[in-house]
């Protein structure tokens, strides 16, 4: 009598990679696939990437392209694809740098895109600091969410003067947010203030903030 069970064949998961470049000499231009796929007893999980970069160095641009795929069970359900795309191009010159991108998630059982764009310049001109807007879609149909956020300085006499805002805003999520800053500095006083600005759950405008002045003869804060 055997005093052990016979042994029987498992199934192991399999794991296979794979890998491929290429590499242009024409500036640098460098485009990378790669994909890693599993094998299980009850479904094949699998990933693909394909990465494109380029590097301009007479126009001083780079531009990357991003294009990914996942699938949970490939071979019985190909189109159940989850795919991943991101696009980014920045550039630099005498006038500031910028920089526009866009990331996007979908799935045929999302019913739509997510997806994340944007473009920034800084440094555009020697009053502009900052200039961005954002476009996000994260939500259900209709429900968008745009940021934007600028910075401009301005010489006053014997100093500088800042300003800044951001904007939150949605019209499908009702939602209105404006966050101002303002910033003067002279030889002889002090000036910041910051107020936000949104409206509350009855849809009435509200504003809170703060505000500090300073110079030699007195000093104020208000909230």
């Amino acid at each position: 009598m055997a005093l052990y069970p016979p042994v029987t064949s498992v199934c192991q998961p399999k794991l296979l990679l794979d890998h491929d470049g290429s590499i242009s000499s024409s500036n640098a231009n460098v485009t990378v696939v790669s994909g890693v796929v599993l094998s299980l007893p009850s479904r094949v999980v699998a990933a693909v990437v394909t990465a494109n970069y380029k590097l301009d160095y007479t126009s001083k641009t780079v531009n990357l392209d991003l294009d990914g795929g996942v699938w949970l069970d490939k071979e019985r359900k190909p189109g159940s694809k989850t795919g991943v795309k991101v696009i980014y191009l920045g550039s630099a010159a005498s006038t500031g740098v910028t920089a526009q991108g866009e990331a996007r998630l979908t799935h045929p059982a999302f019913g739509k895109d997510f997806f994340v764009k944007g473009n920034v310049a800084v440094l555009k001109s020697r009053t502009q600091l900052l200039d961005a807007s954002w476009e996000i879609d994260l939500f259900s149909k209709n429900k968008q969410v745009s940021v934007t956020a600028t910075v401009t300085r301005a010489d006053i006499r014997s100093g500088q003067r800042v300003d800044a805002e951001v904007a939150i805003n949605s019209v499908g999520q009702n939602l209105a947010i404006l966050l101002k800053n303002h910033g003067e500095i002279t030889s002889q006083s002090l000036d910041v203030s910051s107020f936000l600005h949104y409206k509350d759950v009855k849809n009435v405008p509200r504003q809170v903030g703060a505000s500090l002045t300073f110079n030699s003869r007195a000093l104020n804060f208000k909230v």
